[in-house]
């Protein structure tokens, strides 16, 4: 399984390069305590110890690895992608910077730039369960459901307590109407981390699907209850309420998912939904191009000007 950033920069703490540089003592000072703060908690203290270790020592592979853990830690994965660029510059067969460097561009949509980079990491490392994961989950984001279906498979054969590898087939699973395989995958990944409110929210549109009404809201209500401040669990509510016809309950968890996100056009585009349902084709339309306004490049524009140009002909 992967190193996290922190578990790999503590390995790595004693053999931080101090060869052939102005300040190789007060570097690894620096990083050591950078390494301590991360630790706590503290992740500014820490990303400033870790730039003084990178300008006291540039060509420091582990304190460029460190300051792009404190960076993620900070959610900055664009700060953290100039490190790991300087980290592969420096030696290109670092699976870790590679592997990392993907998961930056995949949290920015750059989906082409992941995929790059975690095809670098599965040549560098086959054996890592991770880089497939996520290489299977940049597939999901270009919606090709059966490379994406590949990878998971591989990651779980390398790894079978890979939760992440099952809850991500399950939301393919779904979007290939495959439901009993999608139950089964997104429930393993509920039993191997009850706490992850993104299986929850799978299962419970897989549970909308199969007509399992108490069972969908169970598990939507449960995966809002693991997170109440992330829109995405307000959202699933919606969209398994919309699909299960009760409206005033979609209506009001999407009105919270927009409120606490407005610039998700997936929000606009489930509110687009429950208005057709409802017969409202002006609102619904508006509600489209709004969705198409935000995220006009999205692998989901072209089915909102899909629905907007049906919606018109009517």
């Amino acid at each position: 399984m992967k190193t996290a950033p922190l578990i790999l920069l503590c390995a790595c703490a004693a053999v931080i390069c101090v060869s052939c540089v102005t300040h190789p003592d007060r570097a690894l000072q620096a990083y050591e305590a950078g390494v301590d703060y991360l630790h706590a908690g503290q992740n500014e203290l820490a990303l400033k110890e870790f730039t003084q270790a990178v300008k006291l020592d540039p060509d420091a592979v582990q304190a460029h690895m460190g300051r792009a853990a404190a960076q993620l830690a900070l959610n900055n994965p664009a700060g953290a992608m100039q490190d790991y660029d300087r980290v592969i510059e420096l030696d290109p067969t670092n699976e870790a910077a590679v592997y990392y460097r993907g998961t930056c561009r995949l949290s920015l949509k750059d989906f082409h730039g992941a995929l790059a980079d975690f095809n670098a990491a599965v040549a560098l490392n086959p054996e890592d369960a991770n880089a497939f994961t996520y290489r299977g989950a940049t597939w999901l984001a270009l919606h090709d459901w059966e490379k994406g279906i590949a990878d998971f498979d591989r990651a779980i054969l390398l790894d079978p307590t890979n939760a992440s590898a099952y809850r991500f087939r399950a939301g393919a699973e779904l979007e290939l109407k495959n439901y009993q395989s999608a139950f089964a995958d997104a429930s393993t990944a509920i039993h191997l981390v009850p706490a992850d409110p993104y299986a929850w929210r799978i299962r419970a549109e897989v549970k909308s699907q199969l007509n399992d009404r108490d069972g969908a809201m169970a598990d939507a209500n449960k995966a809002v209850e693991l997170r109440p401040n992330d829109p995405a669990g307000y959202l699933t509510r919606a969209r398994v309420a919309v699909h299960l016809g009760d409206f005033t309950s979609a209506e009001n968890d999407i009105f919270k998912a927009i409120k606490m996100n407005p610039d998700n056009a997936e929000n606009y585009a489930v509110r687009a939904q429950l208005e057709q349902k409802k017969g409202q084709t002006k609102e619904a339309i508006a509600d489209y191009k709004h969705a198409l306004k935000i995220a006009p490049h999205s692998a989901e524009a072209p089915d909102y000007r899909k629905d907007i140009k049906d919606l018109e002909e009517k």
